[in-house]
């Protein structure tokens, strides 16, 4: 990455004045590239960041077809609608009225993982703007740092016209700064004094894992909301709702139960039933309690077992859904010792 100086080939015995200047002006013109070098070189991404560049395709878009998943019935029988909700009806019942109604404003979803918030954020959102507009696709976006050694990060994102979510588990300290970038990205797009607070003029911002924001980056968050008030809703999803005390009054809270043993049964002999399978009462309880009545799990659970073993056995074996994948990593590790298999592995 750096320019060497080579050392000037002229005699400087019986050198002229004009020579003199000629190679003084050439050796500054050499140390500028030298130093435009180093500051490049300096400016350079981590290097966790430049091999997950470059185990990745310029401009990749990931997006995954049903016929590219291993596992689709998590995806396949989530509902898609307020009203068809099974575990936290009442939740979704009431969001469907604040939805109808056109209220905008920011919302805490607050639950384990597994126990909907996603899905019910979606479902709202599809009340809201219509069951068929929203297209949503994945993404790398550049998010500029302002006062940063790092010029700029490239976050893994999820958006349509009506909305953009992001994990904030993945942006590595630089929560603030992509936060602000996305609400003055919605503001300019949303802004409009002309027309009054609608559907037209209203986009969501959906962050995931909330909880894990420092207090400082809270703070921050706060005057962003009071700051930037209009037609939007920023929906903050956590496990406890306890540590974003300094966002909580500017937001509706929305505390979502995990399912019960009855209410996981009843989703996995539904789905069982759609499939044409035979599932016997006692094996559906086995799925539930092993998954600890989470949804996702419980029926990546029941397709794997399913797909591995069928007809069912007495005392059948129960799967989960990660041995294969956990046994491919493993076999890629071995063959293949190097960060760019380390940063497929952690991604």
């Amino acid at each position: 990455m750096y320019t060497a100086i080579k050392p000037s080939t002229r005699s400087t015995v019986n050198a002229s004045p004009k020579n003199s200047e000629t190679s003084l002006v050439e050796e500054s013109i050499e140390r500028e590239e030298v130093m435009k070098s180093s500051k490049e070189y300096n400016k350079e991404k981590p290097l966790r960041e430049r091999v997950r560049a470059a185990a990745r395709p310029k401009n990749e878009i990931k997006v995954m077809n049903e016929a590219q998943k291993e596992y689709a019935w998590a995806d396949k029988y989530q509902p898609l609608c307020l009203e068809d909700f099974i575990c936290n009806k009442d939740k979704a019942t009431q969001l469907q009225a604040l939805a109808r109604g056109g209220a905008c404003g920011h919302f805490i979803f607050e639950g384990p993982p597994g126990v909907g918030k996603r899905t019910m954020i979606w479902a709202m959102l599809r009340e809201a703007f219509g069951r068929d507009t929203i297209h949503a696709r994945e993404e790398f976006k550049a998010f500029n740092l302002k006062g940063e050694m790092v010029g700029s990060i490239e976050v893994h994102v999820k958006q349509s016209p009506q909305h953009v979510e992001v994990n904030l588990s993945e942006l590595k300290g630089y929560e603030k700064h992509v936060i602000v970038e996305l609400m003055r990205e919605t503001q300019d797009k949303t802004t409009n004094k002309a027309l009054p607070c609608g559907l037209d003029n209203c986009r969501a911002i959906i962050l995931y894992e909330a909880d894990k924001l420092s207090t400082d980056a809270l703070l921050y968050i706060k005057w962003l909301l009071e700051r930037y008030k209009g037609c939007n809703k920023v929906f903050f999803c956590c496990s406890d709702v306890s540590k974003l005390q300094a966002i909580k009054s500017l937001c509706t809270v929305v505390e979502l139960l995990p399912p019960s043993k009855t209410e996981t049964v009843a989703v996995l002999k539904f789905i069982a039933k759609q499939e044409g399978i035979d599932l016997p009462h006692e094996l559906a309880e086995r799925f539930a309690e092993n998954s600890k009545n989470n949804f996702c799990l419980a029926i990546r659970s029941f397709e794997a077992t399913w797909k591995k073993c069928y007809p069912f056995k007495e005392n059948q074996v129960i799967l989960t859904g990660w041995e294969d994948n956990i046994a491919d990593i493993a076999k890629n590790m071995i063959e293949e010792q190097s960060p760019k298999q380390y940063a497929l592995s952690t991604s």
